[in-house]
């Protein structure tokens, strides 16, 4: 925890796994400063490298893949372990050789025990959000860390090297003020585009006047024809009541001359009627005559017989024969019954006499069975064979009787139905006649009625003819108002076309109108915003411009100030018998015995200390613009006294003792730094292979 709360970040160690020439290391690193010291190509340098890839990953034009991968191995690993804004995080990053090159995999993070597999981009992305980076950096290289914590000698030196716009522009894009260019390039664009949209509406609007014009001529228009309708209106509302009050009068008199037709079709009806109602009475008298000659023909053929009482003697009859056959039926059943007994008896009896005479012991007994007792059993069935036989006979004759009998009663039956079929055929006949008789009384009845009936149809009849002559005269009247209604018809129809020509032309007047004022309020608008676009490029040229180019030098202003200040401060300590500056363009000027000596005029140990002066004074420039970063207290120098003299690297003691860091990371194969730094860690590299130790 007190480490969490001393630093904002800080690097523990890193772990390498075929990374160049580390087959796999790792390395502690101290919270002071610490020297990474070896040879030239003993694999200093790679910790540098394999810090940032494990930051940010591979980085194009920067930091490849084919640099980072050991020569013949297949995958590669950097796992950084550090601590940021007081929290614990771990990140692994691998490389993999495919067909088609050495790319990325996918990696991990452990934030304070979490931990979480991502891609590439991912990864990167957690790393800006946890280093308080600007997310733009995610699609771009990352130069923030390029020129706060880490940057290579050599590209310090090429920034040097750079033509002042290129350096103005680099360090725009670091300071974070190129923000300020993309204003005023966009406000350009802005200002163009306002440009051609004010001459494009200007366009719009050039026939305002003449619309305007046309407009008062088609609304005078309107009103004269307003007039016309108005006096096309009133006449046509003249011809309509006069068309109604006939329409009205025709109507009465139709509805009169359809009651005429009803009562026509009624005087027609009724003498229809009356017609038919002769006929009918006619009809009916002589039917009445054809009914009485009928029962008179039928009461001298019939006998006088009392049909009430012949009913029931037949029937009485007709049960007797019925029960008494039903008897000598059942009988004869019985008889049946009998014979078949008797006929099973007997043949029993034979098939036992069989059995009898060709057995030799009794069945029963199971003992021998003698002559004598054969024949005595014999003679016993024998006996009663012949009593079965006669009985047989006896109940054959009783059933032939009894058959004969049952013959003589079905004949017997057979007459008395026939005799009562015509009694009921007599007494159907009697029935008749008293149907024929009470039919004649219903036809003189009817014959009565339709008399009353004739006499009423023919005195409704009268009064109708005569309500009908009444009003013969409306069918006059009605042809005199249809030709009148015709008339007034054929008015309306004038008026009405006449006044509908006039409607569509103020329809079509009014459509115009309405189109004209939504054009002239369009075309209004758009001189409105011609106002304000014209006012909004007026402001944009000039004021906004202005203000954000009067930004822009006091921000660059007061960098440059801080930064030549800086850049006098270190390039002072590192070289004393010059003097320095920082002009306009962030261009290191050196000046010796009163003469500006240009940058590739510079012996090595004076131009390194350039570089070095320039990069600690840009870190420090950026650390203070950009408070936010959690990089703050990290600084790496590589290689810082290349090509130093004695003198100056000792000088360089009292640099680092001015920085404000809490972890310095140099590296150097200058032994006589050791003594500048609390931790020194040794390079060598053997058989291709760097140690530690």
């Amino acid at each position: 925890m007190e480490m969490q709360e001393k630093f904002k970040m800080k690097i523990n160690k890193l772990y390498l796994k075929n990374i160049r020439s580390y087959k796999e290391a790792e390395i502690e690193m101290p919270s002071s400063s610490v020297l990474l010291c070896g040879d030239i190509g003993s694999g200093k340098t790679t910790i540098l490298l394999a810090i940032e890839f494990a930051l940010f990953g591979l980085q194009k034009g920067i930091l490849s893949g084919a640099s980072l991968l050991r020569h013949g191995s297949s995958t590669g690993i950097a796992r950084l372990d550090f601590e940021v804004g007081g929290k614990h995080v771990v990140i692994e990053r691998t490389l993999k050789r495919t067909a088609k090159g050495i790319v990325q995999d996918k990696g991990s993070i452990t934030i304070q025990g979490k931990h979480e597999s991502l891609s590439a981009e991912e990864l990167k992305q957690r790393v800006l959000e946890l280093l308080a980076y600007p997310a733009e950096f995610l699609k771009k290289t990352n130069m923030l860390y390029r020129y706060t914590v880490y940057t290579p000698q050599e590209e310090m030196r090429a920034i040097l090297q750079e033509s002042p716009e290129e350096r103005i522009d680099t360090l725009r894009k670091i300071f974070g003020v190129d923000k300020y260019k993309r204003i005023k390039e966009n406000s350009a664009i802005l200002s163009r585009v306002l440009r051609e949209s004010i001459k494009n509406k200007q366009s719009l609007v050039t026939d305002i006047e003449e619309k305007k014009a046309t407009l008062a001529q088609k609304e005078s228009s309107k009103a004269d024809i307003a007039k016309k309708i108005s006096i096309a209106t009133t006449k046509l509302a003249s011809v309509k009541t006069s068309l109604e009050s006939c329409k009205i009068e025709l109507k009465k008199s139709e509805e009169q001359a359809e009651k005429l037709r009803v009562l026509s079709s009624e005087i027609e009806r009724k003498r229809a009627e009356l017609s038919a109602t002769k006929e009918h009475k006619e009809e009916l008298q002589q039917n009445r005559l054809e009914l009485v000659e009928i029962i008179e023909k039928a009461k001298k053929t019939i006998k006088t017989i009392k049909p009430d009482l012949l009913k029931k003697e037949f029937e009485q009859k007709l049960e007797q024969k019925k029960f008494e056959l039903e008897n000598l039926r059942k009988a004869l059943l019985i008889i049946d019954k009998k014979l078949g007994g008797l006929e099973q008896e007997l043949e029993e009896k034979k098939e036992l006499i069989k059995k009898i005479s060709t057995f030799e012991k009794c069945p029963l007994c199971r003992q021998a069975v003698t002559k004598v007792h054969r024949k005595e059993l014999l003679a016993e069935i024998k006996t009663e064979l012949k009593e079965k036989s006669n009985m047989l006979e006896q109940e054959r004759s009783k059933r032939d009787r009894t058959e004969k009998a049952i013959e003589l009663a079905k004949k017997a039956l057979e007459k008395l139905q026939v005799e009562q079929l015509e009694a009921e055929k007599m007494e159907l006949q009697l029935q008749n006649i008293k149907e024929k008789e009470s039919e004649l009384k219903r036809i003189d009845a009817m014959i009565l009625r339709y008399i009353e009936k004739e006499d009423d149809i023919a005195k409704e009849l009268e009064k109708l003819v005569l309500h009908y002559k009444d009003n013969e005269k409306i069918t006059e009247k009605i042809k005199k108002l249809k030709e009148e209604f015709e008339l007034l018809m054929q008015e309306e129809r004038k008026l009405a076309v006449a006044k509908a020509q006039l409607d569509g032309e103020a329809k079509l007047l009014e459509e115009t109108i309405c189109t004209l004022r939504k054009e002239l309020a369009t075309k209004e608008a758009i001189k409105k915003d011609i106002m304000q676009l014209s006012e909004l490029r007026e402001w944009l040229d000039n004021a906004f411009l202005a203000t954000i180019e009067a930004i822009e030098k006091t921000v660059l202003s007061k960098l440059h100030h801080d930064f030549s200040e800086l850049f006098r401060k270190w390039f002072g300590m590192l070289v004393t018998d010059m003097d320095s500056r920082i002009d306009e363009n962030f261009t290191p000027i050196i000046e010796s015995q009163g003469y500006e000596l240009d940058y590739s005029y510079l012996s090595g140990g004076e131009r390194t200390a350039a570089a070095l002066a320039y990069r600690l004074a840009l870190n420090h420039v950026i650390n203070s613009l950009m408070t936010k970063l959690k990089t703050n207290d990290l600084l790496i120098l590589d290689e810082p006294t290349d090509g130093f003299s004695s003198a100056q690297i000792e000088k360089l003691r009292d640099v680092l003792s001015e920085l404000a860091v809490k972890q310095l990371i140099l590296v150097s194969h200058e032994t006589e730094v050791e003594d500048f730094v609390e931790h020194v860690i040794h390079f060598r590299k053997e058989q291709g292979t760097t140690k530690i130790s």
